[in-house]
């Protein structure tokens, strides 16, 4: 009966010491835009598709990331049309491009932030 107890408490102090673990993934791939966000390592990207502009916002450690000297492309498919276009960093923490977009599909970018190795991010949009 000793074990049995034992086995309990050590699976209940168990299940505790993982609660500060689910509330930081709630925490991170916030929706801060109104957007899609997909995170990859400790980066947020965040899409937010427009008729006529595309923009990823970019966090890092959950602070925004400054994309001054970024680099990248984007390519959105809607049905059969395949759109790429070059991301152009804006403000201090995103990249945009401008085209004419519908709604649904799949986008796969490729950021390279200053300094940093190039990330590939996809999203399925609604």
């Amino acid at each position: 009966m000793n074990q049995v107890k034992r086995f309990v408490a050590a699976a209940v102090a168990g299940g505790l010491l993982c609660l500060p673990l689910l509330g930081r993934a709630e925490e991170q791939g916030e929706i801060r835009n109104g957007g899609i966000t997909t995170m990859l390592k400790n980066r947020d990207y965040e899409l937010v598709l427009k008729p006529t502009v595309v923009t990823v916002f970019i966090y890092q450690d959950e602070k925004p990331a400054a994309t001054k000297g970024a680099t990248g492309s984007i390519t959105i498919t809607q049905g059969d049309k395949k759109t790429t276009l070059p991301l152009q960093p804006v403000g201090t923490s995103a990249m945009e491009a401008k085209g004419s977009f519908g709604t649904g599909g799949k986008a796969a970018a490729t950021i390279t932030l200053s300094g940093r190795k190039p990330q590939d991010i996809t999203w399925v949009l609604k």
